[in-house]
Formats: C-alpha cells, structure tokens, sequence
C-alpha cells in the first residue's frame, strides 16, 4: 500500500505540488503496490477539520492522476458524505472512514457505489484524541 498525503498540516509529508504527487504515483507503480491511499484532510493529533469543498479541491488533480495512472486500487481517507460521493465517482473503490462508520449518509453513499470500506478507530476528535488516550479494553 501507498500513501499519498495532499494536506499541508501532515505529520508525514504533507503539501507536496502535483509534480511530486506525479513521482510517487510512478514510485508506486514501480513498487508494483495493490493499493494508494489518498487523503485530503490530517488526521493528526491537534488538525483541524476542513469542508467537503476544501477537502475535494485538494483531492482532485491527485485522484485524478493516480486514477488514471496506476493499476492499483484507489481508495480516499474521508468521513464526509460529499468527498466520498466525488471520490467514488471519480477513481476511488474504497473509502477508509477514521470515524468506523459514524455517518450513516457516508455508509449509503459507499453502499450505492458498491465500493469497499476501512471502518478505522481513533479516541475523540484530531483536536483532542491525545488527551488522556488510555483503554481499559480498546474492544
């Protein structure tokens, strides 16, 4: 799997221009991975969420690109209805929901599209999932 962050605020490697974006879709290909992992908003602890509009807008020429430039299987990091409803129609087989399926809209829209969902987990919000992040049983 790869992964390609278009946020500027990444703990990774945020902020990359298409021309990057470009070289590690062919970086990949050439790493023969099955799968590129798109997201357009951090996830980091203290990041602040953005609108399905700024969201998209940072996803478009990159899912455009690898959609159209790998083999592999595309799937978008988003819990928003509306990116997933553009992703899906735009290259995406996959959505991979940080919230585990918290929006029932965002599960109808995968379920119209047939694609492929990653329920993940986090505690709390980006803003606040590193005060105090202790399970008694994560289960």
């Amino acid at each position: 799997m790869g992964i390609v962050n278009l946020t500027p605020d990444s703990f990774y490697d945020g902020g990359h221009s298409n021309q990057a974006i470009q070289q590690q879709i062919h970086a990949f290909n050439d790493a023969c991975v099955d799968m590129i992992d798109i997201g357009a908003e951090s996830s980091r602890p203290g990041s602040r969420q953005i609108s399905s509009d700024e969201e998209i807008s940072r996803l478009r020429d990159g899912l455009a690109y690898a959609s159209s430039h790998s083999s592999a299987i595309i799937s978008v990091d988003t819990y928003k209805a509306d990116t997933a409803e553009f992703s899906l129609s735009n290259g995406a087989q996959i959505i991979n929901d940080i919230t585990g399926g918290e929006s029932d809209e965002l599960l109808r829209v995968v379920s119209r599209h047939h694609a492929g969902i990653v329920l993940m987990h986090k505690k709390g919000a980006p803003t606040t999932m590193q005060d105090a992040p202790e399970y008694i049983d994560v289960v």
